[in-house]
């Protein structure tokens, strides 16, 4: 989000009606891809890290691409229109989809590769399991 505000003020804006509206509206935006790639890391069934960001890229990685192309070309010609706020909106969507897929297809994978959950970490399931056999409080 700062990197968005940071955008703004690069751009001369002040901070508006139309600007604030925008800022809610990028919000689910920027977190959209981590989350397709997180739940693909999720999903796969090997337990060590870098099968499951391999597997994650793999499955995910040309889907996020396909809809961050999709969105900014969208965006793009927002920013043609004669409206005020479709100028700013689409330019302000444009910054985030490629803010978004490059921390959702370069940091996100490395800070997997580090400190991503493996094995049965971070499963609900297995800690049920460990809880009813009692080595749980």
């Amino acid at each position: 989000f700062s990197s968005v505000l940071t955008f703004a003020v690069c751009m001369g804006w002040k901070t508006s009606v139309i600007e604030a509206i925008i800022y809610v509206m990028v919000i689910g935006l920027s977190v959209d891809y981590v989350i397709h790639l997180a739940d693909a890391y999720l999903e796969c069934p090997d337990p060590s890290r870098p099968d499951r960001v391999q597997f994650m890229l793999t499955k995910m990685g040309v889907s996020v691409t396909s809809g961050a192309i999709s969105s900014a070309g969208a965006a793009f010609f927002m920013m043609l229109c004669r409206s005020l706020f479709l100028v700013k909106f689409g330019m302000v969507i444009v910054f985030v989809v490629c803010m978004s897929l490059l921390t959702s297809l370069v940091f996100f994978p490395a800070l997997l590769l580090v400190l991503g959950p493996s094995g049965d970490c971070g499963s609900i399931y297995a800690l049920c399991k460990k809880r009813q056999r009692g080595r749980l409080p």
